[in-house]
C-alpha cells in the first residue's frame, strides 16, 4: 500500500502464526501477506466468495459473516480489517468478537477511511462545493439507513472500551486527485482518484436513494460532483485511520 510506504500491516507484529483479514473482499491484502509471510497461515474471510482459489498452501478463505459468532477453532495472533467502514451494522460487536478470537498478546489493526471531504487551504476554499456536498449528503444519507460511515474516528476509543492496550492511533490524508508536491502522495492521489471515478456514483446512488431525494437529483449531484474529482485547486483530500491495539497477556 503505497500510503503505508508499501506496509501491510503497521502494528508491531513480527512473525504472526496465525492471520484473520476480515472483510477481505476480493483478497488481494491477505493473498500479499501470505506472500510476504509464508510462515504465517492466513485466512480471509468475508460475508461472499469472490475470492480467486488460492494456490498457495498458507492462505484459505472462508464465508463468514463478522457480525455473528465466528467459526475459527483456534485463536489468531493478527486480525486486521481494512476500508470497512460501510460494512459493518455494530462495529462494538466486531471488535468483541475479535477479542474472543484474538490469542492473548495478539493484535488487532483497522485501516479505514472516513467519507469525509477537507481541503489543504481550508474549510472555506469547498464550502460550496459540488463534491463537498455529496460527501455531506452521502454521510447524512447513511445516517438516514442507521449506518454510520464515520466509524473511523471511533476504534481508538472502542479499542480502549474492549480492553486493548498499547493502542496507537494515526492520522493520515489521502489525496483525491494528484494535486500533491509530493511524488508518493501523488501516486496515491492517482488510485484514489480511479477508485472515486469508478465508485462514486454507485455510493451516490446507495447513500442517497433512501434520504428523500428523487433519481434525477441524485444523478444531478453526480454529474455536478464528478468534475471536481479531477480539480487540482481544490487540494481535496479524505482522512484515512490506521488504529491498532494489543490484547493483554
Amino acid at each position: 500500500m503505497v500510503l503505508l510506504n508499501g506496509e501491510l500491516a503497521l502494528a508491531p507484529i513480527q512473525s504472526p502464526k496465525r492471520v484473520l483479514d476480515v472483510a477481505t473482499g476480493t483478497g488481494i491484502w491477505a493473498l500479499e501477506f501470505a506472500q510476504q509471510h509464508p510462515e504465517s497461515e492466513v485466512i480471509g474471510s468475508d460475508l461472499t466468495q469472490i475470492q480467486p482459489t488460492s494456490e498457495l498452501p498458507n492462505l484459505s478463505f472462508v464465508q463468514e459473516d463478522s457480525e455473528e459468532q465466528w467459526i475459527h477453532d483456534r485463536p489468531f495472533d493478527y486480525i486486521h480489517f481494512r476500508y470497512v467502514y460501510t460494512c459493518f451494522d455494530s462495529p462494538q460487536t466486531v471488535i468483541k468478537l475479535a477479542w474472543e478470537n484474538l490469542a492473548p498478546g495478539g493484535f488487532i489493526e483497522f485501516q479505514d477511511a472516513t467519507m469525509e471531504l477537507h481541503s489543504n487551504k481550508g474549510p472555506a476554499h469547498i464550502e460550496n462545493n459540488p463534491l463537498k456536498r455529496l460527501f455531506d449528503l452521502a454521510i447524512q444519507g447513511a445516517a438516514a439507513q442507521g449506518r454510520n460511515i464515520v466509524v473511523s474516528r471511533f476504534y481508538k476509543q472502542w479499542l480502549l472500551e474492549a480492553g486493548f492496550v498499547d493502542v496507537v492511533e494515526i492520522k493520515l490524508a489521502v489525496p483525491i486527485n494528484e494535486w500533491h508536491p509530493s511524488m508518493r502522495l501523488k501516486r496515491v492521489g492517482q488510485y484514489s482518484s480511479r477508485m472515486l471515478i469508478d465508485n462514486l456514483g454507485g455510493v451516490a446512488w446507495k447513500m442517497l436513494s433512501v434520504y428523500g431525494l428523487s433519481d434525477e437529483e441524485i444523478n444531478e449531484t453526480v454529474v455536478q460532483a464528478k468534475p471536481e474529482l479531477r480539480n487540482l485547486d481544490l487540494e481535496a483530500f479524505f482522512p484515512f485511520w490506521v488504529v491498532y491495539g494489543r490484547k493483554p497477556e
